[in-house]
Formats: structure tokens, C-alpha cells, sequence
């Protein structure tokens, strides 16, 4: 059975870019709203050590060179004077 939930002190802002999207997706500004908490509690959590884990593992595998701040300050100066 579905539950009513009253929203209180949304900033007016929000309120604006949440009618918008409404309208641009063809939905009510509570169709809206349900949809995006779905999609935001749906979301699978993401372990960080297992992220960074695969995306090592996808490095190496491009041969993609790490990104570090000396690599993009050597990047920005190169060919400079």
C-alpha cells in the first residue's frame, strides 16, 4: 500500500528545477520526486577499496599512466618558456 510523505521548507530553488525536470520528463512534480528517490536508494553501494581496486586493475590493462598532480604540472608546462 503506498504512503503519503508531506515535504516541508523546500528551498524555492529546488522547488523550480524540480517542477522544470517534472515537465521535461513528461511527469508530475510527485511522479518526479518518487522517481528520483528511487533511483537514488536503488543505487548499489559502491565499496571505495573495491573501486579503486578495478579501476587499478583497468590501468593497467589501458597501459594509462597514473594521473598525478607532478604528471599534470609537467603536462601544463611543457613547451612553456
Amino acid at each position: 500500500m503506498a504512503k503519503n510523505l508531506t515535504l516541508k521548507g523546500i528551498p524555492e530553488a529546488l522547488y523550480e528545477r524540480l517542477k522544470r525536470e517534472a515537465t521535461a520528463n513528461h511527469r508530475s512534480l510527485n511522479s518526479e520526486i518518487i522517481h528520483r528517490l528511487s533511483l537514488s536508494t536503488d543505487a548499489p553501494r559502491v565499496d571505495p577499496e573495491t573501486y579503486l581496486s578495478e579501476l587499478s586493475v583497468l590501468q593497467s590493462r589501458l597501459r594509462v599512466r597514473r594521473l598525478t598532480g607532478a604528471t599534470l604540472r609537467a603536462a601544463k608546462s611543457e613547451g612553456r618558456p
